[in-house]
């Protein structure tokens, strides 16, 4: 069952969000597919009888494909959500979802990505693991391949060293250095960035929650968001 990919507690950040704003009819989720198909997108047309759901990814998987393909609310979209081609694509929606996402975005960054979005939308739903040593947001590459891995979590040991090595190199795919690819954890955003930079964008948040530290890297703390346009 496709549920058994997603995570609970996103799930209940999405339950909380219509809960709230009923009015929501319609959402993208950016950086869909990886790992769960485009599960949060098929949650909130079955469970929550939206009238459309936009798949985004640079990748549609094989199993979005499949099952968008017997659900005409479904939209898959493939194409970096930072680019103005994808914004075209995608359209107007009433949420937004960022659920994991926004750390990993560089050129544009996190902050820039959410200001080409806020026109697009009403709401911004976020899950993002979070900042939470000192008061500056980071961008983690610039420190050090030995500073990352002792502050940071990263899957694989061997591919991140070949990361750091190739930095200077160019990705043609994503169309931008390999310092700024998607891939790696890039950004530690501090709770009172993402507040201060939706605050400037013209939201406020209807609720800021503390969801669970990291195991390994215990001042990485995952918080879920709603922001609602003023």
């Amino acid at each position: 069952m496709y549920k058994q990919k997603l995570d609970p507690i996103k799930l209940s950040l999405i339950d909380r969000a219509i809960t709230l704003a009923p009015e929501i009819k319609s959402s993208a989720d950016l950086g869909a597919c990886w790992g769960v198909d485009g599960g949060y997108s098929r949650y909130v047309l079955e469970e929550h009888k939206l009238e459309k759901a936009v798949i985004v990814d640079q990748h549609i998987t094989s199993a979005t494909q499949e099952w968008t393909s017997h659900q005409p609310k479904a939209k898959p979209v493939t194409g970096l959500f930072g680019t103005d081609s994808t914004l075209e694509k995608v359209g107007d929606v009433d949420v937004v979802f960022f659920f994991d996402v926004l750390l990993h975005q560089v050129a544009p960054d996190w902050n820039e990505v959410l200001k080409m979005w806020a026109p697009k939308t009403k709401y911004f739903l976020i899950h993002n693991p979070m900042w939470t040593v000192g008061s500056e947001t980071l961008r983690f590459p610039d420190y050090g391949f030995e500073w990352f891995k002792a502050n940071v979590v990263y899957q694989h040991e061997g591919r991140l060293k070949e990361w750091f090595a190739n930095l200077d190199k160019f990705d043609l795919e994503q169309n931008k250095p390999l310092k700024d690819v998607h891939n790696f954890w890039q950004f530690g955003i501090t709770h009172q960035d993402m507040i201060t930079t939706l605050d400037r964008l013209g939201f406020d948040c209807v609720f800021s929650k503390y969801l669970k530290s990291r195991s390994t890297k215990p001042w990485i703390k995952n918080y879920g968001y709603l922001f609602k346009k003023r």
